[in-house]
């Protein structure tokens, strides 16, 4: 929705975008003397194949790097101009946001619900099954932040693979490349990215990624009603499939997580890119 959200973005005054700029700032730094120590690294490489693919790489972390800070920052705006975000599932008309509404219910009356297919709004506070339409653009800032940070990742990842001269595959930023990462370069730097990839917090990002990607996406109780489902096993055990909704704060902090997640690999891979491409003086 560009044109719709560039004439919502001009409500907003100058000082308000300043504040939002500085709480983006304070808590989602940008890694700028990474980015152009990473960037000075490849650039004046021998033009070769190898070379050409480096310097994509490592143009796009710099643009993925960007993408995320304004999805964050995005995310930052609405929960301060659209207070009934932060509020969602607060009133006890609101219960039934967390327990979940069966998906089967929803399925069948999607065909009756008024303007179900409209996608374009100016007023973000306007209603939106079950949740608001800041609620439902808030999640996916989030998610979107998110799949960025996770591909930002891979593509460090990928020129961390270059600079070990390890036989190029498709390379993802999880434990197992990194134990090869590490078992060829064998330093400080490779042992911290090792101990990030095992770590249970980008586990958890990396799952919820992959949820969305490729099987079940998390809602949330600021976007709408969350779906539920519920069947008998073999056992004639009544199982109940209802994920809890997320709240905003959980879910910024989720996004918050995946980028640090990302700057924090961002800054052990400069120091390795500089031992392996030593940046030449101008």
């Amino acid at each position: 929705m560009p044109e719709t959200w560039c004439r919502i973005m001009k409500q907003y005054s100058e000082e308000t975008l300043i504040k939002i700029q500085q709480e983006l700032d304070l808590n989602c730094p940008s890694p700028e003397s990474n980015l152009v120590k990473l960037g000075r690294c490849v650039a004046t490489l021998p033009d070769s194949e190898e070379s050409a693919k480096l310097r994509r790489l490592v143009f796009d972390i710099d643009d993925l790097t960007a993408q995320i800070r304004w999805h964050l920052g995005q995310a930052l705006l609405l929960m301060d101009s659209q207070p009934h975000i932060l509020k969602a599932g607060e009133n006890d008309d609101d219960t039934i946001k967390g327990l979940g509404m069966p998906a089967g219910a929803q399925l069948l009356l999607r065909g009756y619900i008024r303007d179900a297919d409209r996608v374009l709004y100016n007023d973000l506070s306007t209603p939106r099954r079950g949740g608001t339409v800041g609620g439902w653009i808030f999640h996916m800032m989030i998610d979107s932040a998110v799949y960025r940070a996770v591909s930002a990742l891979d593509r460090l990842a990928t020129v961390l693979w270059y600079a070990a001269g390890l036989p190029m595959k498709r390379v993802y930023f999880r434990s197992g490349k990194i134990k090869k990462l590490h078992s060829a370069i064998c330093s400080d730097e490779t042992a911290h990215l090792l101990r990030i990839a095992e770590g249970k917090l980008l586990n958890f990002i990396i799952d919820y990624r992959d949820g969305l990607t490729h099987s079940t996406k998390a809602y949330s109780r600021a976007s709408g009603f969350t779906p539920s489902e519920q069947w008998k096993d073999e056992n004639g055990r009544l199982v109940i499939w209802d994920e809890n909704a997320w709240d905003a704060e959980m879910l910024f902090a989720l996004g918050h997580a995946s980028y640090l997640q990302f700057t924090e690999a961002l800054g052990a891979g400069v120091s390795i890119c500089e031992k392996k491409w030593p940046i030449q003086s101008e």
